[in-house]
């Protein structure tokens, strides 16, 4: 006898059900890593944190070798976060206070090279170009300027372009900087009074 029954299709879970699970799987793993490395980014950062105001601290307050044993653990252990950026620069600092322009120069064309957070460019650029002025190399000065948009200190770097030009004796140079850094700068800056002086010595405005 015949078995009239007909065959009963194939759930739709038992046809997709396993790759449909596997994939959920794999979403759930993927967003547990991911709430995990958010996890550990936001305790690496307050970690940085911490140690950068220590740095920051024991600066002001003179205790250098503690400030750079610090600044030195955020630029290896937590590097990437911008704290070891900012520890880059107390580093840099540091070298320059201890009479080793030279060395403070090597340290921040490194983190230059190896990347820097958004917005942190102009800084390093005018740090570099104030360091080759105290190396008494107007020209490398000038170069670290070139090519990076000063965004929110493009006074600072007219002047310090000023500054640059007047070490290489053209003071027709230094002034038209000069000027167009105090064009740059609020009537209310209290900044302007420097950079009025600094023009004020060369004969006025350009």
């Amino acid at each position: 006898m015949n078995d009239t029954r007909m065959a009963q299709p194939r759930s739709d879970f038992s046809r997709f059900g396993i790759p449909v699970l596997f994939i959920l799987i794999l979403a759930v793993l993927a967003g547990g890593a991911y709430w995990a490395y958010e996890n550990y980014q936001t305790k690496q950062n307050q970690a940085a944190s911490t140690i950068y105001s220590a740095v920051v601290r024991q600066y002001e307050q003179k205790n250098t070798k503690s400030a750079r044993q610090n600044a030195e653990k955020l630029v290896k252990e937590y590097d990437g976060t911008t704290y070891a950026a900012l520890a880059g620069f107390y580093l840099a600092r540091m070298d320059v206070d201890a009479g080793q322009p030279a060395k403070a120069v090597t340290r921040l064309e490194a983190l230059r090279k190896d990347g820097l957070p958004t917005g942190f460019e102009p800084l390093v650029a005018l740090t570099l170009a104030r360091v080759h002025l105290t190396l008494g190399k107007p020209d490398e000065a000038l170069k670290d300027l070139q090519g990076v948009a000063p965004a929110q200190f493009a006074a600072e770097f007219e002047e310090m372009r000023g500054d640059a030009y007047m070490a290489q004796n053209k003071p027709a140079d230094a002034r038209k900087a000069y000027a167009a850094a105090l064009s740059k700068l609020e009537e209310k800056d209290p900044y302007r009074a420097i950079v009025q002086l600094k023009l004020d010595d060369l004969g006025g405005a350009a």
